[in-house]
């Protein structure tokens, strides 16, 4: 099992494996940045993937999803 997969398992998310051999652009795009990981679109990890930084790094964008759905419930009830 690959890092992604055994932290999903840990911090449940959603995540999309995409196959850049299948895009021509995509191929050209990460040629030698395999593999590259981007959460929320942004950029986090090329070449290596650290597990801990990675579980970290989920667990604090699933916080601010958490929080930004607050404060925008806040906002509608007010």
């Amino acid at each position: 099992m690959n890092i992604v997969g055994k932290v999903n398992l840990e911090v449940p998310f959603q995540f999309k494996e995409v196959d850049i051999d299948l895009s021509e652009d995509l191929a050209r795009r990460y040629v030698g940045e395999i593999p590259t990981i981007f959460i929320n679109g942004k950029k986090a990890f090329k070449y290596k993937v650290d597990e801990a930084e990675f579980r970290k790094q989920v667990r604090k964008e699933i916080i601010k999803a958490g929080i930004s759905k607050l404060y925008s419930k806040k906002e509608h009830f007010s």
